[in-house]
């Protein structure tokens, strides 16, 4: 399944504001967030992208594909996959509102379908949930996705446990395919008015 070139980086402390800036890049064409964080600055969606990091350094696993940080992945046991505030509190996330504005955060009111969606897919059945997955444009097409995700499908295997996650594209669909997932919905984000693809990978 993977070898020593595969392994991951664990994400440090000193690390986040750069992994912030690298999800920043790598998200900046994507539907959602770009329709989320219309207007915000570099900075802003540098500081936004810090908090999944910072949520799962606390709770589950933040990986890079080398300490150059090409690419990131978070993913946390099915159980924390929601951002509480309580949770936001003790990851430290809770004050970013105030650099970046509540404008945002109004316009993630939708994305709530994702939790009832999870709850109602996986029940109480223990899984992995991968929060977020990008690399730098500059990086694409050179394997580091693939590198990501052959980390959290490890980490499946060695659970014996299914990875969830959610996708914005077609395109990005059909890579997770590749990798064995399959759609258990495609929705419709409602206000949004945009696809989503939710999918699991059992593991083998």
């Amino acid at each position: 399944m993977s070898s020593q070139s595969d392994s991951l980086y664990r994400i440090q402390d000193s690390d986040i504001e750069k992994a912030g800036l690298v999800m920043a890049d790598a998200f900046s064409n994507d539907p959602i967030w770009k329709r989320i964080l219309e207007g915000c600055s570099l900075k802003q969606r540098s500081i936004w992208f810090q908090n999944p990091v910072r949520f799962c350094m606390k709770y589950g696993h933040a990986m890079a594909t080398s300490p150059e940080i090409e690419g990131f992945i978070g993913w946390l046991p099915g159980e924390f996959s929601q951002m509480t505030f309580g949770r936001m509190l003790k990851s430290g996330i809770s004050g970013s509102s105030r650099k970046i504005g509540w404008r945002p955060m109004f316009r993630m009111m939708p994305l709530r379908v994702f939790e009832t969606d999870r709850k109602k897919h996986m029940q109480d059945i223990p899984y992995i949930y991968v929060m977020i997955v990008g690399v730098s444009p500059k990086f694409q097409g050179q394997g580091f996705g693939g590198k990501l995700l052959r980390g959290v499908i490890k980490e499946s295997e060695k659970r014996g446990v299914p990875v969830y996650l959610e996708t914005s594209t077609e395109k990005n669909a059909a890579m997770y395919n590749h990798f064995g997932f399959k759609t258990l919905a495609e929705i419709n984000l409602p206000k949004l008015n945009l696809p989503q693809w939710e999918m699991l990978r059992e593991p083998e």
